[in-house]
């Protein structure tokens, strides 16, 4: 729900208002623009964390397989915009965002083989507020451009999973987390309008956005079965943690999931983990006219 004392709510108030206004005073020109494709993030503390594991097991076990980062995704946005001005309009928009990857790390300690696996999964939905500045090309031609600030209200979840093989004996754990968060973020983009008849048109289009969130907290479960243990236990207190951790000569960067911040000797740089959704969109898609 969206909070009008907050800052999505004030967002959220300001985009309406200058929807009425612009509706109802400035112009009857509206324009529904519809695009998706191909979404690339940074990662931030997430995509730090997964390298920093991958070393860790390849440099003092010699695993094989990585722990991938889901940088690339795909997304989707939509926008409504209101001529205020020829060339000049308002636009109020919402989007979808997913970036997930399942990826797996083999070594052997000792006698025993392990497996991790694990599955980073971020969407992110935001909400956005643009000036946009139509510049004609040619009569079938423009180039849209847009710039404005947005709410990205981003869920993360976390899957890992290890399984264990000793003396014929097997054994596994899997740990979820989920948990979501939300701040302010900005974004700016281009398009290419190609008018293919009176009020449609292609857009091809790229929108570049910065936004960084932290404090994750939420419910986790760790379940663990087979000639080992068995064990299922679950809460709402786990925070995700980032931190620098010594081992050996070197120095990997770590994720964890828990309720205290990372403490020790070889432990340095602890902070909840940074998750950077800063990144562009590559989309294609349409564009509807109604009005004059």
């Amino acid at each position: 729900m969206i909070r009008v004392a907050g800052v999505p709510g004030r967002l959220f108030a300001l985009s309406a208002a200058l929807a009425a206004c612009a509706a109802l005073g400035f112009s009857q020109k509206v324009e529904l623009r519809l695009a998706g494709g191909w979404s690339h993030v940074r990662g931030g503390d997430l995509a730090l964390g997964l390298q920093g594991q991958s070393d860790y097991v390849r440099d003092q076990y010699g695993a094989t397989g990585t722990y991938g980062n889901p940088s690339s995704g795909w997304g989707g946005e939509g926008e409504i915009v209101f001529s205020v001005v020829p060339r000049l309009g308002i636009g109020i928009g919402g989007g979808y965002l997913r970036h997930v990857l399942e990826s797996k790390a083999t070594y052997a300690s000792g006698s025993t083989s392990i497996a991790e696996t694990v599955k980073p999964d971020v969407t992110v939905i935001p909400v956005t507020l643009n000036l946009h500045y139509a510049l004609p090309i040619s009569s079938k031609l423009r180039l849209d451009l847009k710039g404005g600030a947005g709410y990205y209200l981003a869920t993360w979840n976390w899957t890992y999973r290890m399984d264990l093989t000793l003396l014929g004996y097997s054994g596994f754990e899997t740990y979820t987390f989920k948990a979501s968060r939300g701040a302010v973020g900005f974004q700016g983009g281009l398009s290419l309008d190609w008018e293919l008849a009176k009020n449609f048109a292609l857009i091809l289009g790229v929108t570049g956005r910065y936004a960084v969130l932290d404090n994750f907290h939420g419910d986790w479960t760790d379940t663990g079965d087979g000639d080992f243990w068995q064990f299922s236990d679950s809460g709402t207190d786990h925070y995700a943690w980032y931190y620098d951790w010594t081992a050996g000569s070197k120095t990997y960067g770590q994720l964890v999931f828990q309720t205290a911040q990372p403490a020790g000797s070889t432990t340095a740089n602890a902070r909840m983990a940074k998750l950077d959704l800063s990144g562009f969109t590559a989309t294609l898609g349409i564009r509807i006219g109604f009005g004059r």
